[in-house]
């Protein structure tokens, strides 16, 4: 699975400088984060609660090498320096990533539940893939 982000609408910034990420062969079912970093906000400037619709947008494709079944997900932390702490994990796209070998917008909402982020404390984001045949 490979990704592209675009998170400068978002007010996030990628921890890396690259613009993708990849996943790697995948041969067996099971979890695979997208990439081996994640996206962090700005320090919050107040304490800010976390309940609600969010949404998350990732475009994404398949290689033949990578021909997997399976479906994106994001885990929410809060950072503030320390271990991230997780505020939630969505439930899966619906979209499954093999019917994909060219660059496609997955798009999925999740309605978190409530969790105070703190003040000078950032929300770092994961995109997970949940391969169920490969």
């Amino acid at each position: 699975m490979a990704g592209y982000r675009n998170v400068t609408d978002l007010g996030v910034d990628p921890l890396d400088s690259g613009a993708s990420e990849t996943t790697g062969n995948i041969a067996a079912t099971g979890q695979y984060q997208v990439g081996t970093v994640g996206w962090m906000t700005e320090p919050m400037s107040a304490d800010s609660d976390v309940a609600g619709a969010w949404t998350f947008n990732m475009y994404g494709y398949v290689t033949a090498a990578d021909m997997a079944h399976g479906y994106l997900y994001a885990k929410v932390y809060q950072y503030n320096g320390g271990s991230p702490a997780l505020l939630f994990q969505t439930a899966n796209d619906d979209e499954d990533i093999a019917n994909f070998t060219s660059s496609h917008m997955f798009s999925w909402t999740y309605t978190a539940p409530s969790a105070t982020v703190l003040t000078d404390d950032r929300i770092y984001v994961e995109i997970w893939l949940d391969v169920t045949l490969a």
